[in-house]
């Protein structure tokens, strides 16, 4: 089986094959703020026709610089998600997230943007929780109401263990969750085939975040529950906030797809092209 990287990158070649994609206009690298923290940490690939994708910037990445050297070409700029270079990777997710966005305007397709991603998970105190990524608040509440919950964490300063709460490095640790919460940058730290693995047997997968703003359906394939992504509402008025280092929060709508309600890549390039016709 094709990893998850592998399946996301065909699906766009696929879409290539049957519709021109515009080209790359820009990568945006967010400028140093500390008044807009949370969208600092935020990249953004550009097509000609505005189209956009978000990637994680790891803060590896140069701040007020540029991107040398990245082709114009979206599905060459696609392939860098499969490289090991995490930088790349991020980057080449933003070009799968900008061609989704290119596809779903031209087939005319918005996703809901009225409900939580997190609407039907219905969290109670016999819950086992699973958390790939620390989500404070929620964090927070699960504790105060007694729900069982065990965080993934990479860094080891942060593994601990209390009453009915565990902060692990082993993704096994997960196989007992019957709700799972998953921070979208698993996926460009190539770490999301091994989780979803992990969490074959939880009822309900959520992954969620800017960065999730792709192609869904490798990820429903393998499992999961809803996908929660960011869109851009009024280009303009987001790249001015960009190039000002200030908070385009306001520029943007978070949705939610699940996979009853997702008519699927194929579907939605027939709309694309009948609606070109």
């Amino acid at each position: 089986m094709m990893s998850l990287s592998e399946q996301l990158y065909k699906t766009c070649e696929t879409i290539a094959e049957q519709i021109q994609l515009p080209k790359v206009k820009d990568i945006y690298l967010p400028l140093p703020n500390e008044q807009a923290c949370k969208t600092r940490k935020f990249g953004l690939v550009i097509l000609d026709d505005n189209s956009t994708g978000f990637f994680f910037n790891l803060l590896t990445l140069p701040e007020m610089g540029s991107i040398p050297d990245y082709p114009r070409n979206v599905i060459e700029l696609a392939a860098w998600f499969l490289q090991t270079d995490i930088d790349k990777r991020a980057i080449g997710l933003g070009a799968i997230g900008a061609i989704t966005r290119h596809l779903y305007d031209r087939a005319n397709y918005i996703p809901d943007t009225a409900t939580n991603p997190m609407a039907d998970f219905n969290f109670t105190r016999d819950d086992h929780v699973g958390m790939v990524g620390y989500f404070p608040r929620l964090v927070d509440q699960l504790r105060s109401q007694g729900t069982r919950l065990t965080v993934l964490e990479l860094d080891k300063q942060f593994v601990q263990q209390a009453d009915r709460f565990i902060v692990s490095m082993d993704p096994s640790a997960l196989e007992s969750c019957n709700k799972v919460l998953c921070t979208a940058s698993t996926l460009i730290n190539n770490t999301v085939d091994e989780i979803l693995d992990a969490v074959s047997n939880a009822e309900r997968v959520a992954i969620i975040g800017p960065s999730a703003s792709c192609i869904p359906d490798a990820l429903f394939d393998r499992g999961i529950s809803v996908l929660g992504g960011t869109r851009v509402n009024q280009y303009d008025s987001f790249r001015e906030h960009c190039e000002s280092g200030t908070d385009w929060r306001h520029d943007v709508s978070k949705y939610c797809i699940e996979p009853h309600r997702y008519p699927g890549t194929s579907e939605l390039l027939k709309r694309a092209i009948l609606r070109s016709t």
